[in-house]
Order: C-alpha cells, then structure tokens, then sequence
C-alpha cells in the first residue's frame, strides 16, 4: 500500500507493507510458541535478509516481524496497547529498499514569533500531544498523534497549516554508517575515501563511499587486460569468472588461449590493477575495490612483457566478445568495461592497425552493440599523450594519475587526456596474497573503468561514447587551474573523476510508458483526462514540457492539458525509479464523433523529444432503465411521524415523485408494487424531456398518485425484485438497469430475498421507512452492496424529517444516472425575507441541476439562480436562454443547466447562488389549508414555509461514498468510504478533505475525519463503532480545489443499522418454519385479492351480506395468530375440526365474528386442502 508524508517539504511516497508488524516484545527471552500465541505468525528476519536487509539488524535488537493475529490487528487500528509488547508498530519499505517501522510520533516546528500560548493552542486543535520540546531550534518540538489517526496523513494534512513550518513524522530505522568497507586496510585507501591521512587533502577522493550508496557494482563484467594475475588472491578469487584465461605464447610466436585458471600467471602489475577495479569488500581481508560486487575477468597476455601487438588484440576482442576466441561461447559473457594499463613509458607507442580494428570491434560490437568502454593508462612520464597512439585513440578512454592532495601527477598531458583519477602511493592487491602501495597510471585506469562499471549497474542501456561523456561531464575541475570553456586542461583533461556524480547523471533512465494517448468512448458533454507517463530512473531533476500541442489534426472537438504543460521531479538524494505524469483532457462532442491528434513532449535537461499521437471517440451518454418496487403492504397504513402526512404511505406518496420529475430524458421508469406478491404497475416506460405533458412521466405519477396499502397485505420483498428484473429483462436498449426497492417492514413471506438474489444482476437501491428492529435488512443490504448500490433506513422520522425520504431518492437518482450531490441544505422562509443559498460549480460541471423542494404543492417560492458574475437568471430567462431549463411540478422545481450557460460571457465555475422569496398570496393560501394541522400551521406562520435545496452536477468531479460494517447487532464497525476523483484521477489528501457529520439511534451525533488510506490513492475512511441498536445516519461531506484551483463540495448520505439478531441468517422459503402456513395465507390472501374480487363480485357479497373488507382483516389476523402460525398443511384437519365443531374460540376475537357465509367458505376450503394430502 503506497502512502505519502512530507520531509524538507517535500512529498515522499513509501510503502507500507500489509500483513506485517514489528513487535517488541517485554519479555525478550520468551519461547517462539509464546510469542506466536500473543502476537500471530513470526517471520524469520534471516529467511528474509535478501528482501528486507534491515530486519535482521532490527532482530537484533529484540524485534520480531510478524504476520498479526486478530488481536494485534485491532489494536493497531485503534491505537489500543498490546499486551506482553512493549511496542507495536507498522511497517514501511522505502523507495531505496530500506525498512522503517511507524510510530505515533511528529517532529514539528511551529512559526518562531508565536507564543507558548498560541503554539499550545495549535497543537490542541491539531490534536497533538507534547512529548519532548526540542531546544536547537525555536518552537521545535516532538509530539504525539492521537487517537487513531495515521501519523503520515497528519504530516500531510500539517504542510497546509500556516502555524507549522514542517511536520516530519519520525520513523524507527537501521542508521548504519555509510558503506564503508570493513576491511583491514581500508583505511589506507585514500583515493576511495580521503580523509586527509598521510597530508592529504580531505575529499580529494573519487567519492566512491556517496556512489556505494547507489551501487556497488552487482551484475556487471568488467576485465582487466594486463600481463600476469594471482587468481588466487583472497580478496579476487571470489570474483573471478569462468571466462578468464591467459594467452600463451611459443618462441616461435605462436600464441594460444588457455581458458580457465589452472597454471594461470601471476604477477604484481596485473593484481594490483585487479584489485583496484574490483577487490571484495567486507569479507575481512585487506581493502577494497571500486566494483566492490561486479564480476571480474582477468585475461593475461604479454606475461615477460614481451609480445606482439597482435596477442594484444585479441585479447581486447576476447574480453568483449568470447567467441572471438573460443568457437561456441556465449556473446554474452563478454566484459561491460575494458580496463587496460599496458604500453611503454615516456616513448613513442605507434599503434597497429590490428590493434585498432580489435579497439574499434569491441566499441562497435560489445555490449550488443552498445560498445564496451576501454579505458587505457596514459604514460607515466611528463610527456604529450599524443606520442602514445593507442591511449590517444578516439576509440579509447585516456585516464591520468592525480594525487592526495587532488594535484596532477606529472603524467603525460594534452588535449588527448580524458581525465584524472586517484594513482599516486595507492592501496591494493599483491602476488602472493599480499597487498601493498604503488603508483602509476596503471592504477588510476581501473579506479576510472571501475566507476565506469558501476554506472552500467545502474543503467545498462548507455553507449560506451555515453559513458565517457558522462565521466567527462562529472568531473571534479580540481587543481586550481585553469579550464577551458568546453570545461578541459591539457594538464587536468576533464579533471578528476567523481564517482557519486557519474553514476548519479548516468541513472537517468526515462521510458515513455505511453506511446499513444486514447480517449475511449467518451459520454457526450463528459470531461475526460489521460496521462501521458514516463517512467525515470535516476537522482536527477528531471523536467518534461509538452512543446507543441496538444492540437486536433482531424475530427471536431479539442484536447488541452490540465493545471500544466510541465511536469518535474525533483532530484534525490540516491537512485529510485518515480513516475512523471503530462495529464491532457477531452471533452465529449457527439456520438460517434472521432478526433485525431499529436502533442510533442520534450525532456528539458536532455532535449530529448517525443511525438505521441492522440485519439479520442464520443458515445452516447449512458442511458438507465429503473423499476421502483413500492410496498403496499398493511404496515403503510402506519401512522407517518410527520405533520400533514397521516399514513406511512401518504409520505411514500410525497417522496417518490421527485424520482420521476427529475429523471432525465431519454431514461425508463416502470413501477412494481407488492405485499405478499408483486404486482405490475406500469411497464418501463422512456421518459422525454421534463414536462406535464410527457406521457411516461404523467402515467408514473399517475401510478404513485393511486397507490395504496393493502391492510392484510405482508412483505414479500423477492417477489418484488424478481417482477423488476422481469419488467428490465422485457425491455431493451439502455445502457445500464437498476432497481430501487421502497420498504418499511422486514419481510414476513416468500419469495424472500434470499430466494432470487443470485438471479439479480442488476444495480439495486433500497429505501427503508422505519427503524432497523422493523425493517431488519440484512437481506436487503447484502443485496443492495452486493450490486453496486446501497441501502438507505429512516430510523425513527420526526418532523425535523420532512425532506428525508425525498433526498434519499434524489440521491439514488444521482446515483443510477452518474450524478454528484454538490450541495443539500434545507430552511424556512417567510415573507419579505430573501434567502441567497451559495454554492459552488467548477470546470469539471458539464450539467448542473438545482432542485427546490417544498413543504406544499402550491408555487409558494419565487425561485432564481445569480451566476457566479452576478446576473440573475429567473424562469423567464430559461425560457428563452439555450442551455437551460426550468421545470415546476407538484412540490418541486427546477433548473436544468449545460454549462458554461450563454449568458454574458458564460456561466460556469465560481461561486452560484440559489435565490428564494415568498409570494405572499400563496403563502395565504397555504396557511389557509392547514386548519386541521395546527402544529403545522404555527410553525409555518413562525417560521415560514420549510424547503430544501438540492444541487446535482452531471460532473468529471466525483464522490463515491458507501458504508461497510463487519456485523449487523450492536457493536459493529461501520466503515465510511469515500473515493474522490476528478477526470477519473484520484483527489488526494493534498487537495481535499473529507469528514461525516453523523447522528446515533438515540440523537446524539458527532464529526469524523477520514483519513486517506494510501497516499496519492484519493481513497478516505474513517470508521465507528454502532453500540446501540437502530439507524446511524451520515452526511459524508468533501470539499478541496480542483486540478485548476476552483474550489469544489460534494456531499452524499448514508446510513447503518444494527439490531439485536442482526446477524441471524436471513429467511428463505426452504428454511422458514412458517413456510407452510404462508402458503396458505397467500392463497387466501389470493381469494380475497383484487385479482379475483372484481367489484362487482364484491358488490354482490356485500348484498349476500358478507363484509369483504372484515374478511380480509379476519384472514390477517389469522395469519399472524402464534397458534395458527404452528398448524401445518398435513394437519389441515385440526382446522377443520375446529370450523366444523365451531371452537372458534380457539382463535382471534375477530375470527369468532365471521358470518355464517364466510364460514362456510373456509370449511369448504380447509376441506380442499384436507383432500389434497
């Protein structure tokens, strides 16, 4: 899980590894079966060293890494003690492969002039606990993260806070010293580390401990090319490859490859050279190398010194290239680096032809082509490099001797000279075994190809003539002499090498991950971004700048980059591999538009360009086909808790038209009704633009309008939810389906839920009226979470709950049309008031709707938008301004914006408001239908007349919210999750906060924090634990500033339940035990339906003298007496028995008052039934 934090202020990004903690136990000498008991699964930090090379330095020092049983984990997500730890901590590998361990613990300082006073009131608002006051600097302090906050996201969260100069979070870590090499003698090896031994000047070294820290060398060759070699050395052996030899010459001049070590030669020079290239570091014997861990191949040739220059050659061509020599071998196991110090001293060296074709094949031919650098010893003696024809060869790299004290050396000088390195009174290896000190060029050769090899570990992909470059361009200009200006002297070449430099500029390795940009099927009016990303692998700052474009070379539209054309990456302190991101937008145009274009990229250090050509594609915007399931069952007929509104249904009847209102154009709607079954109330249906006269939208409302309670109805929720797919499945051409369920009780008969979930593919939100003990929705929420939608309860409604029910369906409205909810607050107004309601629309708004919601169906409100500019825009101006419509129905009204709106220059981002007044006449006339409401009345003429604002954007800006929770009694844990993203990129906690306002069952409530998971992910969470039985409501509220600087709010509503047997499994029609019984209730409940009781046939009952309405009540009352709810179809004959005999009496008070007619129908049924066994 990658998270970030700030340093030097800088954002840095490290992983946290999940499933791990570091645990310090109190008792250190406990059993490893004990401390698996306390803390979980212990992992070996030696098994591991390769993969985490601190752990064992952290298990030494009484840690031990574990993978955390439940008990641990719970408290490191709660911030509780372990018990038998002394600490518990997370753990974190950073970007260069170390290990770090979390703590709860800032480093912060406050602003200097601030006082005690004030910097103790910072902290407590940052809820900071003081635990050491720093004195080195002012106002510094160490200081503890409470509760259970992440201390990463805090050190974020502070870098926007004026009060704090920084906030560092401190980790526990392995500090070791530098690589140093332990061996004996390192300490004489000035010319790797010079800390002014022996008079020397300190620093005058190749800085190789800064280029350790980087590399060492690993997984690259290099050979050294000299005349005798003790490949037995202790310091060398260990290094060697197979692929070394010796060249072995007749005294007739015939010359032979021997492979391998057997009888190898050995000899001062050669050794010495090796070691200095290549010698182990850290096994105890004498110094070390600069390739400390690069393969070493030692290829003798010229033993006696004697020779031919053709012997030479091939031994070049053979170190970069085996098959030269050997027929079979593998190309592959040539050398990266060629380091020779072979020629004459203070004499005319004239060169052969053959030796330049075998110094030309190797920097043609090695490394596949990208070259093998040789790098050659100059002449020791004060003389013009140019006499020596092989070091002065372009082919070659020229290397020079410089002192102690960084001064050249008297060797040989001229504009052929490449550099210096360290090779005066120098520390290496010796024949024999032995080590000892020396001076020479010869030695100064294999400290530079060293260097050389570890900038191929860090990038392979250099050409050899990069190489030399490089090393040329990092020099140390030392000496105190002059330089030219291409940054050379003929005594110094380049200057000095410095190792840390070259293979900090050598590691830049930029890849362009995306060769081409696509913007795939676009939504007409959709904001879109893609990136254009590089990969880089380097200490460098880097700098990418788009040059040119993005442009449109064909097709309509255009494309654009958001916050800026450049994109840089700072330099670091060592090498790590980091993303640099070019984010370019498009914004859909019709269906089925196609546009083509390019944007050229170039990476300002280098120069280096790219063109990368762009392709994005319009599709229709999505369109969704909705059923809304509405309970009809006997429990509507409840009184409602809210004034005005007598019956439960009455509220459903309030509530669900908003859906339909607003529901956009070219979208379904159908209608399912249910109690003990479903029932089809209207097919789905397009709906056209937003109007009384469309026909699907007046046949909806129609359907609400009508609907009614069945009073002996029950809850068969999967009836309901099988008939909506039904009513989906009959339909076709919608890009998306879902299913909004409208309950207020458990379900009490089949088809449960349970019974058809695994058939339900599409999305499906619920609304619940009523408390979690009433509703008990496990079925439903595993349903509802299970397809990507959500379940939203009431709890216990007051009249504070008005508009509750109607945001909850103007949220799923939101939901299944890809909507955000930006603002939604509610008030009351009277006349003469104005109310300018503010809220805020930015660039990323493609279409906005604001939603006025009324307490009364009368046009109570006079209602206009003011643009961010100032002008007012009234539904006389909508009327006639393209973009924008307004659209008044019963108890809502509406404006409907594409944005930017043509008026003045155009209307988009920026701060809108949202103005209200009251029409007086209406305002009487409302107040005159309130007679019989007196509560109501008084409020309204107190107060004024109550609404609620609601402001939709069709957006490329998005909160995604949902509740998770681990059980369903009390408790429970319930998780708030929020993802905010914009263009589809994530919101990071670097521009935007999230909290939710939440309220408990019993009234109470309170404000969390979420936190950002991961860094960079746009992920927040934050949790609470549900200790009391009933509905937990939440207002997940987020607001930040866009990729642009506009600020932006997005809100969206949730809600948890937990109740005493929540987490009982929910029925099924095979395991209820009251299955049989319900079978017989929905068969009577059939007969006396409306399916078969036509009114006439109810008339003529009525004249018979049997009171149907009674009949049903009866049939209830039975069907939910315990004592009839044990009788089963087999035993149909007690009921029998009991018509028959009339113990009536056995039953309901009101089934003793059945009429004569009615009993006999019953006893003529209970005798069917009685038949059928």
């Amino acid at each position: 899980m990658r998270r970030e934090y700030i340093v030097r202020n800088e954002r840095v990004s490290i992983e946290e590894i999940e499933g791990i903690v570091a645990i310090l136990p109190r008792e250190r000498e406990a059993s490893q079966a004990d401390l698996s008991q306390s803390f979980g699964e212990i992992l070996e930090a030696s098994s591991r060293a390769g993969e985490n090379p601190d752990w064992q330095s952290f298990e030494n020092a009484g840690w031990i890494f574990v993978r955390p049983n439940d008990v641990v984990q719970r408290a490191l997500d709660t911030g509780s003690r372990i018990n038998n730890a002394e600490a518990a901590q997370r753990v974190f590998r950073h970007s260069s492969g170390r290990t770090f361990l979390g703590t709860d613990r800032l480093s912060v300082k406050l602003r200097a002039e601030m006082s005690e006073e004030e910097v103790s009131a910072a902290l407590d608002a940052a809820n900071l606990e003081i635990v050491n006051r720093l004195k080195f600097a002012p106002n510094l302090y160490e200081v503890r993260v409470t509760g259970d906050r992440n201390f990463l996201q805090v050190s974020v969260e502070l870098a926007g806070n004026s009060d704090f100069l920084y906030a560092e979070p401190q980790f526990i870590e392995h500090i070791p010293p530098r690589f140093t090499p332990t061996d004996p003698s390192y300490g004489e090896q000035w010319h790797l580390n010079n800390t002014g031994q022996d008079g020397g000047m300190v620093g005058a070294d190749i800085s190789a401990e800064d280029a350790w820290d980087m590399t060492r060398g690993a997984g690259v060759t290099i050979a050294v090319v000299d005349g005798g070699f003790d490949v037995a050395h202790r310091d060398l052996a260990a290094a060697i490859t197979a692929t070394s030899g010796y060249f072995q010459m007749d005294g007739m001049g015939n010359t032979a490859l021997v492979q391998g070590l057997v009888g190898f030669p050995s000899a001062n020079h050669g050794t010495f050279c090796a070691g200095m290239a290549a010698a182990r570091a850290n096994n105890g014997e004498g110094g070390s190398g600069v390739a400390n861990q690069a393969a070493l191949t030692v290829i003798s040739v010229l033993n006696d010194a004697l020779g031919t220059q053709a012997t030479l050659s091939r031994a070049i061509a053979y170190a970069a290239d085996p098959t030269q020599e050997v027929p079979g071998a593998n190309p592959n196991d040539g050398a990266d680096v060629i380091s020779c110090s072979l020629g004459p001293n203070s004499m005319p060296w004239t060169m052969t032809q053959t030796l330049e074709d075998a110094i030309d094949f190797a920097v043609a031919s090695g490394r596949g082509g990208l070259g093998t650098p040789i790098f050659w010893a100059t002449d020791n003696g004060n003389v013009p490099v140019a006499q020596d024809e092989v070091v002065s060869y372009a082919n070659t790299i020229a290397v020079g001797r410089s002192t102690r004290n960084d001064l050249e050396d008297n060797s040989a000088f001229g504009p052929e000279l490449d550099f210096l390195a360290t090779g005066v009174d120098v520390f290496s290896t010796q024949s024999g075994g032995g080590y000892g000190t020396d001076t020479g060029t010869s030695y100064a050769a294999p400290t530079a190809a060293g260097v050389g090899t570890l900038m191929l570990a860090v990038n392979p992909n250099l050409t050899w003539q990069q190489v030399r470059q490089i090393l040329r361009d990092t020099c140390d200009q030392i000496g105190g002499v002059v330089y030219d200006a291409s940054g050379r002297n003929d005594d110094y070449g380049f200057g000095r090498v410095n190792a840390a430099q070259a293979v900090c500029n050598a590691s830049r390795v930029v890849e362009l991950q995306t060769p081409s940009v696509q913007f795939n099927d676009v939504p007409e009016g959709a904001p879109t971004a893609r990136a254009i990303v590089f990969s880089v692998t380097t200490c460098l700052a880097t700098t990418f700048q788009i040059v040119s474009g993005p442009t449109v070379t064909s097709g309509p539209g255009s494309f654009g980059t958001l916050s800026s054309p450049n994109a840089a990456l700072p330099a670091t302190g060592g090498l790590s591999t980091r993303e640099a991101r070019l984010w370019l937008s498009f914004t859909g145009t019709n269906d089925g538009d196609i546009a083509i274009g390019e944007v050229t990229v170039r990476l300002v250090e280098t120069g280096e360009e790219w063109l990368i050509p762009i392709s994005a594609n319009t599709i229709a915007r999505p369109t969704v086909a909705t059923v809304l399931c509405l309970d009809q069952s006997g429990s509507m007929q409840s009184p409602s808790g809210l004034d005005g509104f007598v019956t439960r249904n009455d509220v459903l009847k309030f509530a669900a038209p908003i859906f339909i209102n607003l529901l956009q154009e070219d979208n379904g709607i159908g209608i399912v009704a249910f109690d003990d079954d479903a029932y089809n109330r209207m097919n789905v249906q397009t709906v056209g633009p937003p109007s009384p006269f469309d026909p699907a939208r007046s046949n909806a409302l129609g359907v609400i309008a009508s609907h009614t309670y069945n009073s002996a109805g029950n809850t068969a929720i999967g009836d309901a939810v099988e008939e909506a797919v039904n009513r989906l499945n009959a339909v076709s051409g919608y890009d998306q389906e879902a299913i909004i369920v409208f309950t207020d009780g458990h379900e009490t008969a089949a088809k449960y839920i349970a019974d058809v979930a695994p058939l339900i593919n599409e999305r499906v939100f619920a609304i619940g009226l009523g408390t979690a003990d009433q509703i008990q929705p496990a079925a439903l929420t595993a349903l509802t979470n299970s397809t990507g939608g959500y379940l939203l309860l009431t709890g216990t409604i007051g009249p504070e709950d008005l508009f509750l029910l109607n945001k909850y369906y103007l949220q799923i409205l939101a939901g299944v049309t890809n909507q955000d909810i930006v603002l939604d607050p509610e008030g009351a107004i009277k006349p003469g008031q104005t109310h300018r309601i503010p809220f805020q629309l930015n660039e990323a708004d493609v279409s906005a709707d604001t939603i006025l919601m009324a307490e009364t169906s009368l046009p109570v409100f006079r209602f206009a938008l003011e643009t961010p500019s100032g002008d007012l825009i009234d539904p006389s101006i909508a009327g006639v301004t393209s973009g924008i419509d307004y659209v008044s129905a019963q108890g809502v009204s509406f404006y409907r914006m594409t944005l930017p709106v043509p008026i003045a220059a155009g209307a988009r981002a920026g701060k809108w408001h949202a103005v209200l007044t009251v029409d007086e006449v209406y305002y009487k006339r409302y107040l005159s239908t309130l007679d019989n409401f007196p509560e109501l009345y008084n409020q309204v003429l107190a107060h004024g007349v109550r609404y609620s604002l609601s402001v939709h954007s069709y957006s490329g800006l998005r909160l995604q919210a949902q509740l998770l929770q681990d059980s369903l009694e009390p408790g429970a844990i319930l998780t708030i999750r929020a993802v905010l993203t914009e263009y589809g990129l994530p919101i990071d906690s670097s521009r935007a906060t999230v909290r939710a306002e939440f309220e408990r069952p019993d009234g109470t409530g309170g404000v969390l924090t979420l936190h950002e998971t991961e860094a960079g992910s746009g992920i927040y969470t934050a949790n609470l634990q549900a200790l009391l039985s009933g509905v937990y409501r939440f207002r997940v509220l987020a607001n930040g500033s866009t990729l642009r600087g506009r600020i932006f709010i997005r809100e969206h509503l949730l809600t948890g339940s937990v109740w005493q047997g929540g987490n009982n499994s929910p029925p099924t029609s095979t395991d209820d035990p009251r299955g049989d019984q319900e079978r017989l209730c929905r068969l009577l409940n059939c007969l006396v339906s409306e399916k078969v009781m036509r009114p006439e046939f109810e008339r003529r009952l009525e004249e018979l003298g049997l009171d149907l309405n009674a009949l049903r009540a009866c049939i209830k009352a039975w069907c939910q007496q315990p004592r009839v709810a044990s009788i089963q179809l087999q035993n149909t004959s007690t009921l029998t028995s009991m018509l028959s005999t009339g113990e009536t009496n056995t039953l309901t008070t009101e089934v003793t008052t059945f009429s004569p007619v009615m009993v006999d129908l019953i006893r003529q049924l209970a005798r069917e039934l009685e038949d059928q066994q």
